[in-house]
């Protein structure tokens, strides 16, 4: 990982490190690389929930290495019992709440749901603590 993008991730896991941060969004991109398992720690660490967003895995080809990241960063959020959100990030009216892809890769993984924060509205609040 260059200069650059060590900057990058230090100000992101500092970022997490503020209350008023509960979730990060677009982890996938490898045009931005990410240290996984740094950032499954970090967000245990911090109480923030990482997002899988289906609007990337709508643009795999141009989001670079996106579903193999996802697979990565979900894996170790299974094992060290990080929670995600899952967010259909529409660019588009049609797409509001599509989450399909986002569902078909966290039943290819066996993704465990209660680690799903936004199942339920109550899960979801407990989680922002509202």
């Amino acid at each position: 990982m260059n200069e650059e993008l060590k900057i990058f991730f230090q100000n992101l896991i500092s970022c997490m490190k503020n209350k008023k941060v509960f979730f990060v969004s677009h982890p996938d991109d490898d045009n931005t690389p990410l240290d996984y398992k740094k950032l499954v720690m970090a967000a245990k660490q911090y109480h923030v929930a990482l997002e899988v967003n289906n609007s990337s895995l709508l643009k795999k080809n141009r989001r670079l290495n996106c579903v193999e990241n996802y697979k990565k960063m979900l894996t170790l959020c299974s094992q060290y019992r990080v929670p995600i959100i899952i967010n259909s990030d529409a660019h588009d009216p049609s797409y509001v709440g599509d989450f399909s892809e986002a569902y078909k890769l966290l039943k290819e993984l066996n993704f465990d749901e209660e680690l799903i924060l936004n199942t339920s509205i109550e899960k979801f609040k407990a989680f922002i603590g509202y």
